[in-house]
Formats: structure tokens, sequence, C-alpha cells
């Protein structure tokens, strides 16, 4: 009876430590055995499980990439023992690489709410009871994270809501599936990339560019216009943002069309990722200063696009505006027919925290 009671409160309140059900398809991988029946996700790349850690029953993610070309898979492997070392709360953590001859498995941090697609879908984030407070901490999440990868000269190339995760409470974003990702061996600010990778919807217009002897040719600015987008799909709480558009032949047919393909192609009409989605949300303050920060990360002309420097700074300027509308004011009232009470909030936009509440009094005779 003890045992059972125990099971059932360690379950409750330490799910992320439990052990994992009872099953046949269970594989001793290094230090971790992987509940192969279990299913978090899959891509292009590779399918995500369950595991636990042998010693101290920890949960994570672990992630199983199958390659038959043996020296492409010794690549991913190198790049998967470069993520061990970044260390950032917005990244999500990688723990330990097993490296088989055709196959690499990748021990990562669990996150117990999903990628954002998942998370946009549930009543906690895809209703109206979600602050633009919640909304931007996020965002600052990611930004932080985009910022700290170039820093670290590592251009992730596929942002998306659903290679963005998101745990704990409140809710934390967390930048993870680096197997597109460049990690610059001679890094340069303005190194050129040339490798045609990414999700289509998430493209930045330069890849869809048509002209003759047009050689594919881009910088770290790509991740600022996926990023961007995926900013829009957080607004308008949808992942979905290709557009669908009439034929000229035929109004009732409908072609779908990348947002980045949409602004080359009409480029002389300077479209705007707003005017091909179909954006529903109201017109506040801090909505208006996401859709300024998106157009200036959604530029047609790479060398237009702000930096993960001028994202960060940009959404502290729109928080930081925000607090300051909610929050600093003076709040008087009587504690004694003689006294009152002035509250004083400050607002460090370097450190980026929420702001502490000092109150003062002073008294009168």
């Amino acid at each position: 009876m003890g045992n059972l009671l125990w099971s059932f409160v360690s379950n409750f309140f330490w799910p992320q430590t439990s052990s994992l059900p009872e099953t046949s398809n269970r594989l001793n991988t290094g230090p971790y055995i992987v509940d192969a029946g279990t299913v978090l996700g899959s891509g292009a790349f590779g399918i995500v499980h369950t595991a636990k850690h042998c010693e101290t029953d920890k949960l994570v993610a672990a992630k199983r990439i199958d390659i038959k070309d043996k020296n492409k898979c010794q690549k991913i492997a190198q790049n998967s023992e470069n993520l061990l070392s970044l260390k950032h709360e917005n990244i999500a953590a990688v723990f330990h690489i097993v490296s088989e001859p055709n196959t690499v498995w990748m021990f990562m941090e669990f996150c117990d709410k999903g990628d954002l697609v998942e998370f946009l879908k549930t009543e906690d984030f895809g209703s109206n009871n979600v602050s633009m407070e919640e909304k931007l901490g996020l965002m600052r999440g990611i930004g932080s994270g985009v910022q700290f990868l170039h820093s670290k000269d590592i251009i992730h190339r596929d942002i998306k809501p659903s290679n963005i995760l998101v745990s704990g409470v409140p809710a934390v974003a967390k930048l993870t599936d680096f197997d597109r990702s460049k990690f610059l061996e001679q890094p340069r600010k303005n190194s050129e990339m040339s490798s045609n990778v990414g999700t289509q919807a998430f493209k930045p217009p330069e890849f869809y560019e048509r002209t003759p002897d047009h050689k594919l040719k881009y910088h770290r600015n790509v991740d600022i216009y996926s990023l961007g987008l995926s900013f829009l799909a957080m607004i308008q709480e949808n992942d979905h943002l290709i557009p669908r558009i009439e034929t000229p032949n035929d109004p009732s047919e409908l072609v779908i069309y990348p947002i980045g393909l949409l602004m080359w192609e009409r480029q002389k009409y300077d479209v705007k990722p707003f005017e091909v989605v179909d954006l529903d949300i109201s017109e506040t303050d801090e909505e208006r200063d996401v859709r300024e920060l998106i157009l200036k990360m959604t530029n047609l002309k790479p060398e237009g696009r702000i930096t993960a420097d001028g994202v960060v700074l940009g959404l502290a300027k729109i928080i930081d505006k925000q607090w300051k509308k909610e929050d600093q004011y003076s709040l008087e009232f009587d504690v004694f027919p003689v006294s009152k009470a002035t509250q004083h909030v400050d607002f460090d936009v370097e450190n980026q925290s929420r702001p502490s509440v000092a109150v003062s009094f002073w008294f009168f005779v």
C-alpha cells in the first residue's frame, strides 16, 4: 500500500522524474533507457521519443537520427557534439550524444508543454485570456536564444513555431532542432551560405529569387526573417502562414504561396507579410509596436533587416513601455487621515527584469 501511495504521489508531483511506462519497446542507449513506443514528434531528420536516465530516473527527450550516408552521419554527430556546450535558458539543453554507424542519438531537455504549435492550440495560449505581456515574454526569450546563437556564430536556418519548445510555469520558450544549422568554421560577420535548407513557409524572399545566373547566397539574417514570421504566428495564434492566392484563369482555384515568394514576386508593390496573411488582432499600442518590429525583421532586402541584438532591444523597449503604462503610476491612499503612500517603479532595460515595487511613506503633521 505504501509503495502504491508513493508511486501515485511521485507521478503526480514530479512527472518529469517518473519512470517510463512498462513497454517492450525499450532500448538501452548509453546511460539512458529509450521508450521507442512513445513518440513526442518527428521530422525530416528523425523521430523523438521519451527516455530516462538509468541512475537518476530523469525524464528526457531522445532524438534518433538515421542516416544511410556515413559521412553525413559523422557530420551530424559532430554538429550535435557542438550543442553540448551551449548553455542558455532559451536553448533546449543537450545532455548526451551517442553515435552509431548510421544513427545518432541526441538526449535533450524534456519540455512539458510541447512545441509552440501545440502551445498555440491549447486553452492556456490560444484564447482571449492570454495577455500581450505573456506573448512578449515568449518572444523576448526566443529572440534572446537567437541572439546567443549568433554570438557563437551558429545560424539556425530553420526557425519556425514547431522548432520552438515551451516548458514550465511561467512558460519559457526554447529553440531546438539544429539539424540544418550552420556552425561557422571561420566566423565572420557576413559569412555567406548557399545551401537551400529550411522550411518553405518560413524562407525569406532571397531564397525565391528567379533571375538569370542567380546563385543563392545568404547570411545570418535569414534567421531574423524566420523569427519575424514566427512572431507573426504568435500574434495571430496560428502557425499556418502560407496564404492561398486566386489563380488568374480560375478565381475559384487557390494556389498556396509562401510569404517569401509573394514578397519577391510582388516587390514592386512593396508587399508586407501582414498584407498576405489574414491577421485578426485588436489594435492595441503593444500590438502595433510588435507589428512595426516584425516589419523591421522581415524586410525584403536582407541588409535592411535588424540584427538579433536589435530584436532583443526592440522587445525590451516594448515591454518597458507596457510596464510603465501599467505599473508606473502614483498610488495614493490614506494610512491614517494624515498619511499618504506613493508607489515607485523602476525598470532596468539592460537586465530586462521585471520591476520591483518600492513603497515609500511620507507622514504629515
